[in-house]
């Protein structure tokens, strides 16, 4: 299975469908236990769009903050991160971590002939071990400074690598008051 390549990965996206759709029938068919009754103005407002485009609105489905990825659950992360913001102050520190395929972690760990876009789930778990190492370094070992907040968010790019943006806000005694000290933590 690990020898597929591209049809591997094929196979993996098709399975991630799968339980995608699952996951969607499974809110579709359960919105009475979900209490989705509770967003009536959502309802109403929806329908008075529809009203005054003069079109009908069917029946609709409406994905709780929980379910990964939907629209609600991202405004909810964003409403979190801007929370930190509003206890701690505005961040510091902007970090970008990138996933590099020629780690030797992802190199030592693909068969003969492979290229690491075949393999996908050794490409994000050397990332998420290497990130991780990453946070606990600049979190509990205090390389740099004193992190009073964070937030991360990992993104994919076209070819596959993940990536991390990651914001940090400083301790009071540990912002940075001239170009000088800003380098030597660079």
């Amino acid at each position: 299975l690990l020898h597929g390549g591209k049809l591997f990965q094929q196979w993996a996206v098709d399975s991630y469908i799968q339980v995608e759709a699952n996951n969607l029938n499974f809110v579709k068919y359960q919105q009475r236990r979900l209490k989705v009754e509770q967003y009536q103005g959502l309802s109403d407002y929806l329908a008075n769009v529809a009203d005054d485009a003069g079109t009908h609105v069917g029946r609709s489905v409406i994905l709780p903050s929980t379910f990964q990825g939907s629209p609600r659950n991202m405004r909810e992360r964003y409403q979190d991160a801007m929370a930190l913001v509003r206890k701690f102050g505005k961040p510091d520190l902007f970090m970008t971590m990138t996933c590099i395929p020629s780690w030797s972690e992802i190199k030592n760990n693909i068969f003969p002939g492979q290229q690491p876009s075949d393999r996908p789930d050794i490409v994000a778990r050397v990332f998420h071990i290497n990130l991780e190492e990453l946070m606990k370094d600049i979190l509990e070992k205090n390389v740099f400074v004193t992190i009073r907040s964070y937030c991360y968010s990992i993104e994919f790019q076209k070819r596959g690598l993940p990536h991390a943006h990651i914001l940090f806000i400083l301790a009071e005694e540990d912002k940075f008051n001239n170009p000088d000290e800003i380098d030597k933590v660079v």
